[in-house]
């Protein structure tokens, strides 16, 4: 039951992080609200959660119930898998950084409405995490079935 739970929570944290990338990408245009930027905000919370929540799993999985950590440890698209998923997470720090600041800006400013010239940029990375994110399913799957070992 622990093994289920746990593989039950790893998808649900990718989903989670699909879903928070998917508002996100949404959202984000160079003529928005307040209201705009507050659901970008969220969104980049809850990809935050998902990413946290995925990795804490993940690791569960790894160490607690199936296959020996080393079968992952030792295994080349495990560990390409885990520096996607690390490339797909450092990409979103800057973004994070720059919705905190405009929220922040924003609220202090008492401005409802803005145009920001960086949104094009923030769409482009947001849509590279996508792209990476959506081969680590695949991925996934090939290693639970022990090709490229």
């Amino acid at each position: 039951m622990g093994e289920i739970f746990l593989a039950y929570t790893h998808i649900l944290g990718i989903l989670i992080i699909f879903i928070a990338l998917f508002v996100e990408n949404m959202v984000i245009s160079k003529e928005m609200t307040l209201k705009e930027m507050k659901r970008l905000a969220k969104a980049d919370s809850w990809y935050g959660i998902g990413a946290i929540v995925m990795l804490i799993t993940g690791f569960a999985r790894i160490y607690l119930v199936g296959k020996p950590s080393d079968y992952y440890w030792s295994h080349h698209l495990f560990l390409i898998k885990l520096g996607i998923f690390t490339v797909a997470g450092l990409l979103s720090i800057y973004p994070t950084i720059q919705f905190i600041k405009v929220l922040k800006k924003l609220k202090a400013d008492g401005i409802t409405e803005f145009t920001w010239e960086e949104a094009p940029k923030f769409k482009g990375i947001i849509r590279f995490q996508l792209a990476l994110l959506l081969s680590l399913p695949f991925l996934a799957n090939m290693i639970a079935r022990g090709m490229g070992y």
